[in-house]
């Protein structure tokens, strides 16, 4: 399966730290030993298989705050900032305005979505 990634992205990918991603559905069946090839426009930056995923929940809060389910759980503001990290942001402040402005389009204020793992970290 073709995961498209943004080109700041790239180097997160290629030195290990961005370790899994967070998309909606879109039709994609995604699970457990699925193949992925992770792109860049029509480059392959890596190949690996997904090892889970978790499904994630994300609204916005008053006071700039994301209240972020992975599961059935609410996730802290420290797994937060795991979270952004793992995803290849270079901060919480990245990740939070990537979020916002999908959170904000969203006729109903919410982002909902998989984690797809590569890693065996979970949330």
């Amino acid at each position: 399966m073709k995961l498209e990634f943004k080109a700041h992205f790239e180097c997160k990918l290629l030195d290990g730290s961005k370790i899994h991603t967070i998309r909606r559905g879109k039709g994609r069946k995604i699970k457990q030993g699925t193949g992925l090839e992770l792109m860049h426009k029509e480059r392959e930056m890596a190949h690996t298989v997904c090892t889970g995923t978790q499904r994630v929940f994300m609204t916005y809060q008053w006071g700039d705050y994301l209240s972020i389910s992975v599961g059935a759980r609410e996730i802290t503001h420290k797994e937060q900032e795991d979270l952004a990290f793992n995803s290849g942001f270079e901060s919480y402040d990245d990740f939070y305005m990537w979020f916002f402005k999908k959170i904000e389009a969203h006729p109903d204020e919410l982002y909902s979505g998989r984690i797809i793992h590569w890693t065996d970290k979970r949330y």
